[in-house]
């Protein structure tokens, strides 16, 4: 159906709900008045199917434009060209008329204007599958490209099964005979002009490139360069070094953000630099062996040596080393030794290694948002030397991009570990980076609630909002309680007063055993932190409530991490609901489960939120962060620590709720269980669909 809106004519593959036709107005007035916007609509509802529609209308329009422009200079035409008075009054007036033709023939073709490019960007490669399966359903058929990671691309027999398959292909590259798919990657450029794979995924190019013998990934980048429309994960967009490593440039785009309820850490994350011993000292090896003297990158070496120290627990003559003398030391070693570092780039290019380039790209990119409007933001950045057990290096592989390029990917560094930490606490720094130069930004997800950090947060006007309704019936398709005690009339609260209390485990236990005895097919059960969940868990084994609860349904239990162990527990899950047992998946908040996955119709007939989940308290960042806050309240107009604490709970909740109603068909039940939720201060943050739902029992 075609849908005339502000101008606009909107092709849309059904009767539009009014939900819709709400969300594709603000997106086509954002991108009219070169605006941001926050755009929340539930699951369900279609948000997905009116971003694609509305911007690729609002493109089409603008092509149209171009198309009917009148060129503003005069050129000659081919018969004016070719055309020589006969009647020419002397030889002067001859050889200026050729010499005027032969200066107009040798100018170059004005280059025509393009209108602006759509980034959607949304946190993982599997929620970019569910975007093109959208956009398949659509009239629209935009020159794309998907821009991923060679773990996602790479089609080589041997590279494609190496652990860091940058650095294998970057060798590759390098060795005489090079790689053949990258020698026959011209024979997939085809593809993009053609419509039978105008509109596709990763796997229809990967599959491609297996035909052809061609290398999908510069396929993909190739493809970028004249893309009407690009996809790829938001921290290629967010993140400075990823952006340059990819030669992203966002000057006049249009930048859509799906999902992007966790957009302010990743925009933190993006603007910070994690490293660890082991890492710095792979770099300086690789630095060696290209050439470059230790001089040259005393920046490293400087690092280095303060987390050696750090590590050792060494003092000078002056006491212990504080983060303030690091923080300058780290600062004035880099700074002054980039240009030396510079002057051998010619030289040294071919030699060094991805990630040699991988730390200097980063700690670079760091230091200059520290310190390029005059240490203006170096108030914004905190630095800590950490050790830990189980440490996570901040790069997934050897080209330095971050570990959340690819969450799929994992990227995880066992053993002790000892890290350098330059915590960048305002997210402003990497979003305006980013934003200052674009057409228009919209932040979409099922769940922004609560909006209010956003502005202050990312430094950046938002001038239109929408917090959309539901299209279910929300009286005969959701029940949205508040609980406030198990069956057995325990008051529940779960705070660290309450968690290692055995009447509240055991209430907690009864509760869940009590709705699954009336829910039918799945139910997820979110808790606020592995550490509750490992007590519960523990507490119902050894009383034996875990047996009963098992013999209604299948316990699944969330692991650790990504990978084998996450696939093998989604499958199990599943599993249990098809043979009709039904089954119990005990998840996290700010988890995998809560965060992207797609639980419809009976994979979850109920979704149960144990408590709040406030982030760690004791958690470093945490504390620092909320520190900031408080520090900027006045100055900046943040909001305060503790509110800022609270809204990042909130938005977590909201995010594991919005697993339940997945379709306007759809039903199931949402539980809040805590005695909290029925106060007025808590329900304010919940989202708009369910807050006018919600109501308060004692016992379920």
């Amino acid at each position: 159906m075609q849908y005339d809106i502000k101008g606009h004519k909107v092709e849309f593959p059904h009767k539009a709900y009014g939900v819709q036709l709400a969300f594709i107005s603000k997106v086509l007035k954002t991108l009219d008045c070169k605006e941001n916007a926050l755009l929340e609509a539930p699951t369900g509802t279609g948000k997905t199917l009116s971003l694609l529609c509305s911007a690729l209308a609002w493109q089409q329009k603008q092509k149209d434009v171009i198309e009917a422009e009148v060129p503003q200079k005069l050129h000659l035409s081919k018969s004016e060209a070719g055309t020589v008075s006969t009647d020419m009054h002397d030889a002067a007036t001859m050889e200026e008329d050729a010499g005027s033709v032969l200066n107009h023939q040798e100018e170059k073709p004005q280059r025509r204007r393009k209108p602006p490019k759509i980034f959607y960007a949304t946190r993982t490669h599997s929620q970019i599958a569910q975007v093109v399966r959208e956009l398949k359903r659509t009239t629209y058929r935009p020159k794309m490209a998907i821009l991923a990671s060679r773990e996602h691309y790479c089609v080589h027999k041997t590279v494609s099964k190496k652990p860091n398959r940058d650095e294998e292909c970057d060798k590759l590259l390098r060795e005489d005979g090079g790689c053949r798919f990258y020698t026959n990657v011209g024979k997939l450029f085809g593809l993009q002009k053609g419509m039978a794979m105008r509109v596709h995924d990763i796997e229809d190019l990967t599959k491609a490139g297996k035909e052809h013998k061609a290398c999908p990934y510069f396929a993909a980048r190739h493809f970028a360069d004249d893309a009407e429309m690009v996809f790829c994960p938001y921290n290629y967009l967010l993140d400075p070094v990823v952006r340059s490593a990819m030669n992203i440039t966002v000057d006049n785009a249009i930048l859509i953000f799906d999902e992007a309820h966790n957009i302010e850490d990743t925009a933190r994350d993006a603007a910070s630099a994690e490293l660890d011993t082991s890492l710095l000292l792979e770099a300086m090896a690789e630095l060696r062996q290209a050439g470059l003297a230790e001089e040259q990158v005393g920046a490293l070496l400087e690092i280095y040596k303060e987390m050696r120290e750090a590590e050792e627990g060494s003092k000078n003559e002056n006491g212990k080393k504080g983060p303030n003398q690091s923080h300058e030391q780290a600062k004035e070693a880099a700074v002054s030794d980039a240009a030396a570092t510079s002057q051998q780039a010619g030289v040294a290019s071919q030699k060094v290694g991805g990630l040699a380039l991988g730390v200097i790209s980063r700690l670079l990119t760091v230091l200059k948002l520290m310190y390029e409007a005059g240490a203006a933001h170096a108030v914004d950045y905190r630095l800590m030397v950490s050790k830990s057990s189980a440490a996570s290096s901040s790069f997934s592989n050897r080209r330095g991009r971050r570990a959340a390029e690819d969450e799929e990917d994992g990227g995880h560094r066992s053993g002790d570990t000892v890290q350098m930490c330059l915590w960048c606490l305002n997210p402003a720094l990497a979003f305006n980076s980013m934003a200052e130069s674009a057409h228009a930004i919209i932040l979409t997800s099922g769940t922004l609630a609560p909006m209010a950090t956003f502005a202050s947060e990312l430094g950046a006007p938002f001038e239109n909002m929408l917090e959309a309704p539901h299209v279910v019936n929300m009286q005969k398709q959701v029940r949205a309680c508040a609980i406030a005690a198990g069956p057995d009339g325990f008051q529940l609260q779960a705070t660290y007063k309450f968690n290692d209390n055995t009447a509240f485990q055991d209430s907690i236990g009864l509760t869940i055993l009590e709705a699954a005895k009336v829910v039918p097919d799945g139910m997820l059960v979110f808790f606020p932190s592995y550490s509750l969940l490992d007590r519960l868990c523990k507490q119902w084994q050894g009383n034996g409530m875990w047996s009963q609860i098992n013999g209604l349904k299948k316990i699944i239990c969330e692991p650790r991490g990504t990978g084998d162990l996450f696939d093998k527990a989604m499958s199990d899950y599943y599993s249990a609901i098809r043979k009709g047992k039904g089954g119990i998946f005990m998840a996290i908040c700010r988890g995998k489960v809560s965060e992207g996955l797609d639980f419809t119709d009976a994979n979850a007939r109920a979704v149960l939120v144990i408590g709040i989940p406030f982030p760690n308290v004791k958690d470093t960042k945490v504390g620092l962060k909320k520190q900031f806050n408080d520090q900027g309240q006045q100055t900046r107009g943040l909001l305060s620590g503790d509110q800022w604490y609270s809204q990042q709970a909130f938005r977590a909740l909201n995010q594991a709720i919005g697993r339940c109603i997945r379709h306007k068909n759809d039903y199931g039940a949402i539980l809040l269980i805590d005695e909290r939720y029925r106060q007025p201060r808590y329900q304010k943050n919940l989202s708009r669909w369910v807050k006018g739902a919600l109501e308060a029992t004692p016992t379920l």
